[in-house]
């Protein structure tokens, strides 16, 4: 259909077994994240789930599917999934994880990201370094290396926050008037 969205965040972390919290919403929701808008149709297909398209221009910049990397992979890091006979493309676990942490604290909140990162203790150092290069968002890259320390995973290692841009100055996720005094 030619659309630029992956089924990615939350749904592509649920998809490969990888969530903490149940659902408990009887209709699910699918996370589709890319730079198209939503098809206006897609919800009226009479599936028993809920479409929900998330921007990715702001993380990513204008990356699209499309895009072949040097080493000839489709990028950025999606991969393939077969639904009949067509091809549906979903953010591999690192990706799903960066694009759930961009949506912190607006649709998920930090607590959960953070379960949530504690059940990945397999990611690959490789794919993560690649994907902190073109993330463009600071908040994103902080508060990955934040809760990546608090969890001491071995993958870090290999990653220092020094080569990468995380900005200047203190950021906040919570407002102030929530903070405890």
């Amino acid at each position: 259909m030619r659309f630029d969205l992956v089924v990615g965040g939350l749904t592509a972390l649920e998809h490969a077994n990888r969530y903490h919290l149940v659902p408990l919403t009887r209709t699910p929701l699918v996370q589709l994240h890319g730079c198209d808008p939503l098809p206006r149709w897609i919800n009226d297909l009479g599936l028993r789930c809920r479409f929900v398209r998330r921007g990715t221009t702001r993380l990513f910049g204008r990356i699209r599917i499309e895009s072949v990397d040097q080493c000839g992979m489709r990028f950025p890091f999606v991969r393939p999934e077969s639904v009949g006979s067509a091809t549906l493309w979903v953010s591999t676990l690192e990706r799903g994880f960066f694009e759930l942490l961009h949506h912190v604290p607006q649709s998920e909140s930090l607590e959960h990201a953070d379960l949530l990162l504690e059940g990945l203790p397999d990611l690959s150092p490789m794919r993560l370094r690649g994907i902190l290069g073109i993330i463009r968002g600071v908040k994103v890259k902080r508060l990955f290396f934040w809760l990546a320390e608090r969890h001491g995973y071995s993958w870090l290692e290999g990653i220092s926050p020094s080569d990468y841009d995380l900005g200047r100055g203190t950021r906040s996720i919570i407002r102030d008037e929530f903070l405890c005094r």
